[in-house]
């Protein structure tokens, strides 16, 4: 097996019919919010799994490290709009990793 290019990983994340951009947009938008990714959102998703060389299959877990948080906190808010940059999902994934590192130490 031979690992996937950036560009074949940031296509798997957003072009086909059931895209994992697509179907948080889709369930953001059942709760009345706007969900959208910026370009550099997008890129940074992609470096984080080639980072833990995780493939196709890393992205899901990538996107639900970013997007837990909002799913089920934001619906219970007046947030109307909801735009994932570079820094929000840094910002996400940072959260993880603390709260990995404290359920180990």
């Amino acid at each position: 097996l031979h690992p996937l290019h950036r560009s074949t990983l940031r296509m798997i994340l957003t072009e086909p019919k059931n895209a994992l951009v697509r179907q948080y947009i889709k369930i953001f938008e059942l709760d009345g919010i706007t969900l959208r990714f910026t370009d550099d959102a997008l890129d940074a998703i992609v470096d984080k799994t080639l980072e833990q060389k995780l493939g196709a299959r890393g992205l899901r877990s990538i996107m639900e490290q970013v997007m837990i948080e909002p799913m089920y906190e934001l619906p219970s808010t007046d947030t109307k709009e909801l735009v994932v940059d570079a820094a929000y999902v840094q910002s996400q994934l940072s959260k993880q990793e603390e709260t990995e590192e404290e359920a180990t130490s």
